[in-house]
């Protein structure tokens, strides 16, 4: 999964998050795929997927702006 795909896949739940800071994106994208997983409605394979996206997204995000 991409970045792009975890965003296209969370349209159905009606998140659409866009605040200018990616980095703040992220961290609102991963308390809502928390959130979704809380409620049962996404699968434990997506949560896992969706999280490691969020995770390196964040990591690249951060060695760009320290490099």
């Amino acid at each position: 999964m991409t970045y792009y795909e975890l965003l296209q896949a969370l349209k159905p739940y009606h998140s659409f998050i866009y605040t200018g800071d990616k980095l703040r994106d992220l961290d609102l994208i991963e308390e809502d795929v928390k959130e979704l997983r809380r409620l049962g409605l996404i699968e434990q394979a997506f949560f896992r997927d969706a999280m490691l996206v969020i995770s390196k997204e964040r990591h690249q995000l951060l060695s760009k702006r320290e490099g």
